[in-house]
């Protein structure tokens, strides 16, 4: 019966180890900048801070994409967004546009590291390079592919498989130690 149990104890230790071991895997997140009473009216010369917050770090990230909304009165023509951490799109072509996606490039190492807290503020401006900008922004999101920094529970899970593995490690050593024949002699009494 002790055999099982050890044997039983010994298979959750070593599946907690592998369990809290295991790499981190890449996922995609995504989160919004709150935004009061969408949409915002964006004109030339009037900043929109906007603030992201995944509520965890990363311990890397390989792909980064924001998402804009437009909504009443869209990106028309020869209007453009700017966020300084990152550039901006402009409506070239045409037709007005009612969303756009900007892929930041992994060349960005400053922004890149600085999104590893989990977080990232700055300004939304509507710059009057070509035309004057005007257009109402509905939501603002920044989408990552990331390796998200361990879990606790994770370290608690592999913290414990070690533990586990040194006490059964003790036990075993203490059984080895007590059938030892150098530890069976008995030793003489004192003064006889």
């Amino acid at each position: 019966m002790i055999s099982i149990s050890r044997s039983l104890l010994a298979a959750f230790f070593a599946s907690a180890l592998i369990i809290g071991a295991s790499p981190a895997r890449s996922a995609v997140f995504t989160t919004n900048a709150p935004l009061s009473s969408p949409p915002v009216t964006m004109t030339t010369n009037n900043p929109l801070p906007v603030a992201f917050d995944f509520g965890q770090s990363f311990a890397s990230i390989s792909f980064v994409q924001f998402q804009l909304t437009f909504s009443g009165d869209l990106l028309d023509v020869d209007e453009m967004w700017f966020i300084p951490a990152i550039g901006g799109q402009v409506n070239l072509n045409g037709p007005s546009q009612s969303t756009a996606k900007l892929n930041v490039s992994p060349s960005n190492v400053a922004f890149y590291a600085d999104l590893l807290d989990g977080t990232f503020s700055d300004d939304l401006t509507a710059p009057n390079w070509f035309t004057t900008s005007s257009f109402g922004l509905a939501s603002i999101a920044i989408e990552i592919d990331a390796i998200p920094v361990a879990e606790p529970a994770s370290l608690a899970l592999l913290a414990g498989g070690l533990v586990g593995f040194a006490r059964l490690r003790r036990r075993a050593d203490r059984g080895t130690k007590s059938a030892s024949p150098l530890l069976a002699v008995k030793q003489p009494a004192c003064g006889s």
